[in-house]
């Protein structure tokens, strides 16, 4: 992977012990004056006597990588999960797994917007779907969204890694790998527009609000509950049962009477102009 300032290329290489043919440690190559220099391997707590692979590097140059150092001490374990380090300083601080991204299954091939705002990455899915592309956004809370599957219309039944997307956030890049009962069939790059790939999301997440019963409220919602990597103007629309509540889209507003009891759920949803979208739920408290 290339660092989005051009100025350095990040890879995975095999350390010379051929007994240990799977373990890969991280190592960076820097251009100055448009000359290549002299690769060199980023030490502890990056690389380590594990797998480490699939580094990408943000604007800041923190580093997102996959490895498997989870698995020390343990028995027939070769899962791969995703970690971050900070530089602070030029230096590297520890490796800090990415807990509301990785799962039970092998997660590698992340792919790190170049402000942090979203991450990339494939996940063994099942046997049908094999290794697929997940997505993750970054919210007002600095927390890491639910992954969720990316587009239909761009995963498929084969092996979909190592994403990468254009500075612009335009296009995606991405590897297809084809296996057949026989042995690797194929092995292509593809690209894609971002149309499918970015989808409205939760930024400023809100779970509830108090209202007295029997009494009006106005409850106004954060203008930026909703966000979206593409920049498009969301649609956002209310769906509830409940009555005699409305929604003033135009300034994030609820407003009703509160004629029910106990709690009510009620859910916005943010479409974009390509027909994405998102449902958030929020439940309103009735207190007496």
């Amino acid at each position: 992977y290339f660092t989005p300032d051009g100025k350095a290329l990040l890879f995975a290489q095999s350390i010379p012990d051929t007994s240990r043919l799977y373990i890969t440690d991280l190592w960076k190559l820097d251009k100055t004056n448009d000359n290549w220099g002299t690769p060199e391997k980023l030490l502890n707590p990056l690389s380590s006597d594990s797998r480490e692979a699939s580094a990408s590097m943000s604007l800041k140059g923190n580093l997102y990588f996959s490895s498997n150092r989870n698995c020390e001490g343990k028995e027939n374990c070769y899962t791969a999960d995703l970690f971050s380090s900070e530089v602070i300083d030029n230096s590297y601080r520890d490796a800090t797994a990415i807990t509301k991204v990785n799962s039970e299954s092998d997660e590698e091939s992340i792919f790190i917007s170049p402000q942090e705002d979203y991450l990339i990455f494939c996940r063994y899915t099942d046997n049908n779907s094999w290794m697929d592309l997940y997505i993750s956004y970054r919210d007002a809370n600095n927390q890491w969204t639910t992954p969720h599957l990316v587009d239909a219309s761009i995963n498929s039944k084969h092996w979909d890694r190592r994403p990468y997307v254009s500075m612009d956030n335009k296009f995606l890049f991405f590897t297809r790998l084809q296996i057949e009962e026989t042995g690797l069939k194929e092995s292509d790059i593809y690209w894609v527009k971002t149309s499918k790939l970015f989808k409205p999301f939760v930024y400023r997440p809100v779970s509830s609000f108090t209202v007295k019963t029997g009494e009006p409220f106005e409850i106004y919602l954060p203008t930026d509950l909703f966000n979206d990597i593409d920049g498009d103007n969301l649609e956002v629309t209310l769906e509830t049962q409940l009555g005699r509540v409305t929604f003033d889209a135009d300034e994030m507003k609820l407003l009703g009477t509160a004629n029910f009891e106990d709690s009510h759920l009620i859910a916005l949803t943010a479409a974009d102009s390509f027909s994405n979208k998102v449902k958030h739920q929020i439940t309103l408290v009735a207190n007496k």
